[in-house]
């Protein structure tokens, strides 16, 4: 291919929300730097992120890319004077500052993954962001250990079932909340010991009733009204990792038994972290999964993405803020 002469397409959005607001913008190929690849997209993955970025209820942050997608996968058409271990032609699967929902995509060095031999396109864009993210929660900031409770809230999410499948993969026991009668199938065949349906914040009811009794770590997207919760169900000693808002940005709480139990709370993010850290997390991630997913079914671990050239005839089906896996 002649990337000097050629162009490429990249997916916008028009700032009036919903489906309506995706266009679709041709301009020249993006400008690649002597520590990064320039690849041609063959897949990416639905973000809530992009969803929010669509109805105008996420920000775009210095640094960040206008154009959508964090998640991608696809093969790389050159590289930067400073680029190791990577050459064109090379298949791999990476989360960008913005940028992934175009036919062509730059990508850090650093933040590049080979895409596993019998892997599709798809199903490593599926894992991209939610793999990094699940690694940090459990392992980095988690210390998760073999034979350990871990309590996943929405646990049927993209990075949820991420989080249940690294549980069962380290010899831990995944405990899992959902309120869909229709995801607790499906969250036991990705090897969670125990789903608790129904219970909302009240989930320590369903907990105490099913006999697990405390956990050693809890992994919580929601928030909110699921605080004083995750505060009861923890062991002392324990950690409660906060990885989403879902349910309020602010509560009200009770924070004695963070003091008589010895707790430890922490947050984690990856889309704001610096770059140097970025690549941190991705070569932990490389070193402590890639010889699983290599050897693994993709679909175990990758639910859903968006390969590049569905995108003109599925943009009125993209959905609203989903709760489940990835979209495809």
């Amino acid at each position: 291919m002649d990337v000097d002469n050629a162009t490429a397409c990249s997916v916008m959005y028009d700032g009036t929300g919903g489906a309506g607001s995706i266009t679709f913008v041709r301009h020249a190929l993006p400008v690649y730097r002597e520590h990064e690849l320039l690849i041609k997209v063959h897949a990416s993955a639905l973000n809530r992120a992009d969803l929010l970025q669509r109805d105008g209820q996420y920000q775009v942050a210095p640094g960040e890319l206008a154009v959508p997608g964090v998640e991608v996968a696809g093969q790389v058409l050159a590289c930067g004077s400073a680029v190791s271990g990577f050459a064109p032609g090379d298949r791999i699967y990476a989360v960008v500052p913005g940028g992934g929902y175009a036919t062509h995509c730059v990508v850090d060095q650093g933040m590049a993954m080979p895409v596993p031999g019998h892997w599709s396109y798809t199903d490593a864009a599926a894992v991209a962001e939610a793999g990094l993210t699940a690694d940090t929660a459990l392992f980095t900031v988690g210390g998760l250990q073999p034979g350990q409770k871990v309590l996943i809230h929405a646990a049927a999410s993209g990075i949820g079932s991420m989080v249940v499948q690294m549980v069962r993969e380290a010899g831990a026991r995944a405990i899992c909340t959902t309120n869909s009668p229709d995801k607790v199938e499906p969250l036991y065949a990705l090897g969670a010991e125990q789903v608790l349906c129904g219970y909302g914040p009240d989930f320590y009811q369903g907990l105490c009733e099913s006999g697990h009794g405390a956990v050693d770590l809890v992994i919580d997207f929601i928030g909110g009204r699921y605080f004083d919760g995750n505060l009861s169900a923890l062991k002392p000693g324990g950690t409660l990792v906060m990885v989403g808002l879902l349910d309020a940005f602010e509560w009200q709480a009770n924070f004695v038994p963070i003091i008589n139990k010895r707790l430890s709370l922490h947050g984690v993010v990856l889309r704001k972290r610096p770059d140097a850290e970025k690549r941190q997390v991705t070569q932990a991630f490389l070193a402590r999964w890639q010889p699983a997913l290599a050897s693994g079914d993709s679909r175990r671990w990758s639910r859903r993405s968006t390969p590049s050239r569905r995108w003109p005839r599925r943009r009125k089906k993209w959905p609203p803020i989903a709760t489940s896996a990835k979209w495809y």
